[in-house]
């Protein structure tokens, strides 16, 4: 008979890197956006699956890797499709609570925040389900799942309004911040203003850089605060069942031929928060 086990279901931080850009990078650069935390938030940082310029299966720290095939606004995104439905698997059936990408990652992050926006509108479940992107099966992996608390885009962009308008229409409540960089030249800040205008509250900074996440103190300082705040007001509510309650789960052991699962799962516990570190999927 399986053992029971008690985990502590803390605050799930998405934490989504650019294209090109592997995990192993953005986990030591998103961070110093996040400077002031209480206890008991937990950041995933998943790998995108497809990789470029790699002769082995195995992750590696030079590995460039990328959510989907292209980079516009005008195509349909090959493998965005999978990337959805594999991410929403990795994440244990648990749900999310917040997002933060950078450049196609930003992207991304705005579309985990119309999928989770659908958890409770059937206009935009209908209108996502219509345009053939996986919402049930992103749902269903995700049992319990809300819409976001908040969602941070650095350098992101709105998708192609063609094939996933679904995302977008029907403005998103969810609390948003924009940072814009603007000597971007691969990300133009129109661009990113676009994505801006989906969003019924947004909140935006600029910084005078390229396309890089800004290291300037006051402005980081800045996205700390917003992130702070949208995490505090959650828990002030008097510790929601969905975010601080315990939960009693079954222990599985996993199946032969799973190790690489097992790695993709393992955690890294620091003094104030967990790291789950997961390496390509």
């Amino acid at each position: 008979m399986p053992s029971i086990i008690e985990t502590p279901r803390t605050f799930r931080i998405l934490m989504l890197h650019a294209r090109l850009l592997t995990e192993q990078i953005t986990s030591s650069l998103l961070p110093t956006i996040l400077p002031s935390y209480p206890d008991g938030i937990e950041f995933i940082f998943p790998d995108a699956p497809f990789v470029f310029g790699s002769e082995t299966t195995e992750p590696s720290d030079l590995e460039s890797r990328a959510w989907w095939l292209n980079l516009d606004d005008v195509s349909r995104y090959v493998g965005l499709e999978g990337t959805l439905v594999r991410l929403s698997e990795s994440l244990d059936r648990r749900p999310i609570h917040a997002a933060v990408g950078f450049s196609q990652g930003g992207a991304l992050a705005a579309m985990v925040t119309g999928l989770c926006d659908a958890s409770t509108n059937p206009r935009r479940r209908s209108a996502l389900a219509a345009q053939g992107l996986p919402v049930d099966a992103f749902l269903q992996n995700l049992p319990g799942q809300e819409p976001l608390k908040f969602v941070v885009c650095i350098s992101g962009f709105r998708g192609t309004m063609k094939y996933y308008s679904g995302f977008y229409e029907s403005s998103l409540s969810t609390p948003s911040l924009h940072v814009i960089a603007e000597l971007d030249t691969m990300i133009a800040d129109i661009k990113s203003r676009e994505l801006v205008s989906v969003f019924v509250s947004p909140q935006v900074m600029y910084h005078g850089g390229g396309h890089y996440i800004p290291r300037d103190r006051a402005l980081l300082r800045r996205v700390g605060e917003f992130v702070q705040q949208a995490y505090s007001e959650e828990t002030r509510k008097g510790c929601p069942e969905a975010v601080c309650q315990p939960v009693l789960t079954k222990a599985k052991q996993a199946p032969v031929g799973q190790a690489s699962k097992q790695q993709f799962m393992r955690r890294r516990v620091t003094s104030i928060c967990t790291f789950a570190v997961r390496p390509g999927f």
